[in-house]
């Protein structure tokens, strides 16, 4: 919740502050039926709890395949913190962090433009041109959260605005065409059949999008696509907590090191990215 707190899209999703904890809201639509849901969670049974607009029921199913896909309910955390306890370096946040997830996305195309508009600038700055991208290219939504007003810009309409369009929302013209490409791949089913590639296929397909690189398709391939062992080594917040967390502490690694030193934590370099994401806290 901590970390879709500060990524969630304005307009499109939000976390509330209720007694019993924190909740995630968002609008769906899915095969043509429009609504919400809210998630939560119920630590004494550790499960979470999902409610779903009533309008939503005909598409519960698939909807349901979604959350499990963003809260990364297939995980066996014990399985996975086991291999990777095993470098020291990544012991100590285990034990700060017990059961850590790798938090997922709702909507491949969603997560893949926000990955774009991340590009370069802090999360705060890609959180906040991502709302304008939903507010002002979004289709508007009655909902029971006020924070949850539209529905995410399909992939045609994106292909259909002009470059000076998208670039109104405070982007470079050239970010604003790879947001275009980003939705071509996405009409011509690009993320359904990376995701049923192997990583390397599935990074040959995304990087062959313009404007998307190395980070980007890791990034995507790790949160949206639900590859293990997908890893952006060349993120800088990566970099400087491997670092630090080393012994004798450093300043910061080149993407080289961190890379050879990742090789170990194969087939869960994911969940070693949340370890040393977690550790800059």
């Amino acid at each position: 919740m901590h970390y879709l707190r500060g990524r969630a899209m304005p307009g499109l999703e939000a976390i509330m502050t209720e007694k019993s904890g924190m909740a995630y809201v968002r609008s769906v639509l899915l095969d043509g039926k429009t609504g919400w849901l809210k998630v939560s969670h119920l630590a004494e049974k550790n499960q979470i709890c999902l409610q779903v607009a009533p309008e939503l029921t005909p598409v519960l199913m698939p909807l349901l395949a979604k959350i499990r896909q963003q809260f990364d309910l297939e995980a066996h955390p014990e399985t996975i913190h086991r291999h990777l306890q095993e470098d020291r370096m990544l012991a100590g946040q285990i034990k700060n962090t017990p059961g850590l997830r790798v938090p997922g996305a709702f909507d491949s195309f969603e997560l893949a433009i926000r990955a774009v508009l991340g590009q370069q600038v802090s999360v705060a700055g890609a959180t906040t041109v991502a709302g304008r991208l939903v507010q002002r290219f979004g289709v508007p939504v009655a909902t029971p959260f006020a924070a949850v007003t539209h529905h995410f810009p399909t992939p045609l309409l994106l292909t259909e605005l002009s470059i000076d369009q998208l670039a109104g929302i405070g982007i470079p013209g050239a970010r604003a065409a790879t947001l275009q490409n980003v939705a071509q791949f996405a009409l011509e089913g690009g993320f359904e059949k990376a995701a049923d590639s192997s990583l390397e296929q599935a990074m040959t397909q995304m990087k062959s999008i313009r404007g998307v690189g190395e980070w980007t398709a890791q990034y995507i391939a790790m949160r949206a696509l639900r590859f293990s062992d997908a890893f952006p080594g060349g993120d800088l917040g990566l970099q400087k907590a491997a670092a630090q967390a080393n012994d004798p502490p450093e300043k910061r690694w080149t993407e080289k090191q961190l890379l050879l030193r990742a090789a170990t934590w194969s087939p869960w370099r994911s969940y070693a990215a949340l370890l040393l994401w977690e550790s800059l806290k």
